[in-house]
Order: C-alpha cells, then sequence, then structure tokens
C-alpha cells in the first residue's frame, strides 16, 4: 500500500504577495500547481493523496475537495517537519509514502510509478537525474512510523539512518522547485512536458495555457 503525500504548509511569503494567490493555487491547465501534483501521484499508481496544509486551509482545500484528503497542520509555523508529521499521521499504519511538495508541478506520473516499482518496503528511494537528487522520495513504513515522532531534526538528517537507495530516471522535473516569482514565470513560459497518463492509462488531462499568467 502506497499513498502520496503533498506537503502545502508554508506562506509562500516570496511568491504570494507577487502572485496574489498561494503558490499551490497558480493556474495551470484545467487546475492549479496542487492539482496537478495530486492528479500525478495518483496516476502514477498512489492508492490515496493527502495534502498537508498550514497557512490556507481553506483555499487549499477546495482546490482538492474531492481529489485528496487534507490535514490541517496547526503548528506549520515550526517547519517542513511539522507538516510532514502531521500528513503522516494521517497515512494508513504499513503504509509506503511518495511525499513531495506543493511548490513541484512538474511531477510526472511515469516518475511516480517507477518509484513504487521499486518499493521493497524497507529502504528510501531519491530519483536521482544526471547523479542529482530530487522530489518526489519514497519513504517506507519504517520511515513514515519514525517521522510520526515529535521531532523537528530536518528530513535530509533523519533519511541516511534507513539508508535508502537512488533511482535514476530520465525525468529532469525532479528538480525543479518553484520558490521564487522569477522560477514561476519561467516555468510558465517553458513548462516541461508532463505525462498524460499514468502507468494504468488514467488519463491527467493537463493542457497548459499560459495566458494570463504572471510573469
Amino acid at each position: 500500500m502506497i499513498w502520496g503525500v503533498v506537503l502545502a504548509g508554508g506562506a509562500s511569503t516570496r511568491l504570494t504577495p507577487r502572485l496574489g494567490v498561494p503558490k499551490g493555487l497558480v493556474p495551470l491547465g484545467d487546475g492549479c500547481f496542487l492539482t496537478a501534483i495530486v492528479r500525478a501521484l495518483k496516476a502514477g499508481g498512489c492508492e490515496a493523496v493527502v495534502v498537508a496544509v498550514g497557512a490556507y486551509p481553506e483555499a487549499y482545500s477546495a482546490a482538492v475537495a474531492g481529489e485528496a484528503q487534507v490535514v490541517t497542520v496547526l503548528d506549520w509555523p515550526r517547519g517542513m517537519r511539522a507538516t510532514l508529521r502531521a500528513a503522516l499521521r494521517a497515512v494508513p499504519a504499513g503504509a509506503s509514502v511518495i511525499m513531495t511538495h506543493v511548490d513541484r508541478p512538474s511531477l510526472r506520473a511515469r516518475t511516480v510509478a517507477a518509484l513504487i516499482e521499486a518499493a521493497d518496503g524497507e529502504r528510501p528511494i531519491l530519483p536521482t537525474w544526471r547523479g542529482r537528487v530530487g522530489h518526489p522520495i519514497l519513504l517506507p513504513p519504517v520511515a513514515c512510523e519514525a517521522l510520526c515522532a515529535p521531532d523537528d531534526t530536518p528530513l535530509r538528517d533523519r533519511l541516511p539512518l534507513w539508508r535508502p537507495r537512488r533511482l535514476p530516471v530520465e525525468d529532469p522535473g525532479i528538480r525543479l522547485n518553484i520558490n521564487t516569482p522569477r522560477a514561476c514565470a519561467h516555468f510558465l513560459r517553458h513548462p516541461p512536458p508532463l505525462d498524460t497518463e499514468g502507468h494504468d492509462g488514467i488519463s491527467l488531462k493537463l493542457k497548459h495555457s499560459l495566458k494570463g499568467h504572471p510573469g
């Protein structure tokens, strides 16, 4: 059993004032950044998706209504680990998790499917492109359980405990992180090609429309 997790707990202080909406709600195709990520996770094979929200609970909840389970993170100002902890506590015991962030809308269903196929239930899996690690990452049940504990140690410092494996993928988008107005404008002008179908043939119907996007 593998669930998807999207972390959307931050206030997006660099992007929201410039865009007028939280970065996860930037329009993309027939939805927004957040819905594109949720649909890619599900099309790639995740049984269900949890979205952990903090600063903008109402807006994000409305965006994914009927598509994902939303968890509100009350202590989101503590940082990413607080948001991850809340998300993992909503996942069934014994499940593995494919985790990513709301500022990574180039997620491909085929990359999700590759992570699921490579999962062994024991070690995290980190996708790489040209030798560099990106997102999403797969967390096995043992890691999910441990990361539910009240500990704010950065995830990068905890991962070595579970001997992560690297998985080369043909997906430069795993390195793309939309966290500045310039990066957002560039992405909307030159979006990378996304999957239209997952490994099980589920159509995502994502068509990029650049008219009216900021930047």
